[in-house]
C-alpha cells in the first residue's frame, strides 16, 4: 500500500491529474485481502466472438447466455463458493440473492434492454470451480461494436484485470479493434493470451494459416507474440473440448493458482509500474522547467501547448466534428434501415394471403385478430432487419469512434513532440480509453384497424359478403405499418448513435483538458521548487527499482 500512498501523495501536491484514475484502480486493487483476494481472470473481445460459450465450455456447464446475436449486456463474476447461488449488484448499492436459472433475466440484451433494471455486475458462485481456487472469471459485452452496456463497462473494466482472455473468433481474425484492445490491455497486465474460438470450422492447414496470419499482424504491430508472451491457443466448444479445456486450464489456470501470491503481487507491481512511468515523465517536464526563469517558463508553456493545442480551438474542433456526424446521422441509418422496407411488406403480404381465410368471427374479432397477427409479425420481422441493420451500421459507428480516437492521439502525438522537441523529456502519458454505447431494438407499435365506433357496427358487415372487402382493406395497412414501424426504428438507432457521438466527444474533451491541464501545472513550477521535484523524482525512482 505504501507505494501507492506516495505516488497519490506526488501526484496530489504536483497536480498530475492525468494519473489519479489509476491510482485509485491500482488503490482498490492492493485493497484486497483475505477472501477478498482473488485475481480477476477476464475474458474480453469483439462481439460474437465467442466469450460466454468458452466460458460455459471451460466450466463444464451451460450456464451462461448465449445466441447468435450480441447477449451479454452486464459485468458477470463466476467464482468458488461452497453452494451454488448468484447475486445482483445494482447501481444504487442494493443488491439481490437469485437463482441461477434467473441470471438471463440481468445480464442478456434481450431480457435487460439497455440496462433498464440498473444492474452493476452479477456475481455466481459454484461449487464446481472450486478447481479454480481463488481466481474469478470474468464475461464482459463484447468491445468493438455498439451493443453493449452504455456506460461501456468492458472497456472500463481493463484496469481490474489480473489476466486477460482476448477471444479472437477465427470468422474474424484481429481486427484493428483487436489490435487496439491488446495494446490497452498491455497497460494493466502482462498477463494476456489469445483464445483463438470456433476453431472447428476450419482444417488443420486453414488453423495453421490463421495463427500464422495472427502472428504476423501482431509483430508489425509491434506486439511481437514470442517476445511478449502472447501465446495464441486455439479452443472449440464442439470439437476436442476435452483436449482445448485441459491446455487452456494448464496454460492459464493451474499456474494462477499454484503461484498464486506471487501472480497476485506481479499483477499488482505491472499496474504500479505503469504509472510510476507516467508520473516520472511528468515530474521530469516539471523539474527541468523549475530552473528556468517566469518569463522562460511562460515561453516554455506557449511552446508546448502550442496554437494547435489550445483547449477552447480544440473544443471547438471538437464540436464541429460531432456536430458534423449529427447532422448526417438520421440520413445515414436511413439509408440502410429502409433497404429493408421491400423485404419486410412482401413477406408480410405474402404471409396475409395465406393466413386470412383461415380467421373465423365477425368484423370486431377479425380485426383484433388482424391486429394481433400484424403485430407479432412486424416484431418478428422488424427485429430481424433491425439486427442486420445495425450490424451494417457497426462500420459506421466503429468509423466514429475511430475518428474520435485518433483526435485524442493526434493531439497527444503532438503534445508529446512538443514536450520532447521543448524539453527533452519524452511523456509516458495515460492513453484515451474510447468508449461507446449500444444500440436497442425499438418497440413495435401497431394502429388499429378500425375506429373503435366501426367496430361496435360489426353486425352490418355479415362476413360471408364482406369478407373479401376487409381483407383488400387488411393487406392495404401492411406497407404503412412496415414503414411506420421502420422509420421509428430508423429514429431510435439515429437517436443512439447520436448518443455515441456526444458520449465520445465528452470523453475526448475531458481527456484532453486533463493532459493539459497537468502540463500548465508542471510547467508553471518555481524554482524554488525544483529540491521539491528533485526528491519526488528520487523518490518515485525508488519505488520504480
Amino acid at each position: 500500500m505504501l507505494p501507492l500512498v506516495k505516488i497519490k501523495e506526488i501526484a496530489n501536491n504536483f497536480q498530475i491529474e492525468s494519473i489519479k484514475r489509476e491510482i485509485a484502480i491500482a488503490q482498490r486493487y492492493s485493497a484486497r485481502s483475505g477472501t477478498e483476494q482473488y485475481i480477476d481472470v477476464v475474458v474480453l473481445g469483439q462481439f460474437k466472438s465467442g466469450k460466454s460459450s468458452l466460458i460455459n465450455s471451460l466450466i463444464n456447464e451451460d450456464i451462461l447466455p448465449v445466441g447468435v446475436v450480441p447477449v451479454t449486456s452486464i459485468i458477470t463474476r463466476l467464482q468458488y463458493y461452497t453452494e451454488e447461488k448468484a447475486q445482483v449488484q445494482f447501481l444504487d448499492g442494493s443488491s439481490i440473492n437469485i437463482s441461477t436459472k434467473q441470471i438471463e433475466n440481468f445480464i442478456s440484451e434481450s431480457k435487460n434492454s439497455k440496462n433498464i433494471k440498473r444492474v452493476e455486475v452479477v456475481d455466481l458462485f459454484l461449487p464446481k470451480l472450486e478447481k479454480f481456487g481463488k481466481i474469478r472469471i470474468i464475461d464482459t459485452p463484447g468491445i468493438g461494436s455498439f451493443f453493449k452496456h452504455n456506460s461501456d463497462v468492458a472497456i472500463q473494466w481493463l484496469p481490474e484485470i489480473g489476466l486477460a482472455l482476448l477471444a479472437i473468433s477465427v470468422e474474424r481474425p484481429l481486427s484493428e479493434d483487436d489490435i487496439l484492445l491488446l495494446k490497452d490491455v498491455k497497460r494493466y497486465t502482462s498477463e494476456i493470451k489469445i483464445i483463438l474460438t470456433k476453431t472447428d470450422l476450419l482444417s488443420s492447414n486453414q488453423l495453421k494459416e490463421v495463427m500464422e496470419y495472427i502472428k504476423n499482424s501482431l509483430s508489425q504491430a509491434e506486439l511481437n507474440p514470442a517476445e511478449q508472451d502472447l501465446e495464441i491457443l486455439p479452443y472449440s466448444t464442439i470439437k476436442d473440448v476435452d483436449k482445448n479445456r485441459n491446455q487452456l486450464t494448464e496454460k492459464v489456470f493451474s499456474p494462477l493458482k499454484e503461484n498464486f501470491s506471487r501472480s497476485f503481487e506481479n499483477i499488482f507491481r505491472h499496474k504500479i509500474y505503469s504509472i510510476i512511468q507516467s508520473c516520472l515523465s511528468y515530474l521530469e517536464v516539471g523539474f527541468k522547467s523549475s530552473y528556468k526563469t517566469e518569463k522562460e517558463r511562460e515561453r516554455l508553456k506557449d511552446a508546448v501547448i502550442d496554437e494547435h493545442l489550445k483547449f477552447q480551438i480544440i473544443k471547438n474542433e471538437l464540436d464541429i466534428i460531432s456536430q458534423s456526424y449529427k447532422d448526417k446521422n438520421r440520413e445515414s441509418v436511413s439509408s440502410v434501415v429502409m433497404s429493408f422496407l421491400k423485404e419486410n411488406r412482401n413477406k408480410l403480404e405474402n404471409d396475409f394471403q395465406k393466413e386470412y381465410d383461415s380467421w373465423q368471427g365477425n368484423l370486431f374479432k377479425v380485426s383484433r385478430k388482424f391486429e394481433q397477427w400484424l403485430e407479432n409479425k412486424l416484431k418478428e420481422e422488424l427485429f430481424k432487419s433491425g439486427e442486420k441493420a445495425i450490424l451494417q451500421l457497426d462500420d459506421y459507428v466503429r468509423s466514429i469512434q475511430n475518428h474520435f480516437h485518433l483526435f485524442a492521439s493526434s493531439f497527444a502525438e503532438r503534445l508529446n513532440r512538443n514536450v520532447e522537441k521543448v524539453m527533452g523529456i519524452k511523456l509516458n502519458n495515460i492513453e484515451l480509453q474510447a468508449e461507446v454505447e449500444k444500440i436497442k431494438q425499438p418497440d413495435i407499435s401497431v394502429s388499429y384497424s378500425f375506429d373503435i365506433h366501426i367496430d361496435l357496427l360489426w353486425f352490418l358487415f355479415p362476413m360471408f359478403i364482406f369478407k373479401g372487402m376487409f381483407k383488400k382493406f387488411f393487406q392495404k395497412k401492411i406497407p404503412y405499418e412496415v414503414e411506420k414501424n421502420l422509420n421509428r426504428l430508423t429514429s431510435d438507432i439515429a437517436e443512439n448513435i447520436s448518443k455515441v457521438i456526444e458520449r465520445n466527444r465528452q470523453i475526448v474533451s475531458k481527456y484532453i483538458y486533463n493532459e493539459l491541464l497537468t502540463i500548465e501545472n508542471v510547467v508553471k513550477s518555481q524554482k524554488n521548487e525544483s529540491a521539491k521535484y528533485e526528491k519526488a523524482i528520487e523518490e518515485i525512482s525508488k519505488l520504480k527499482d
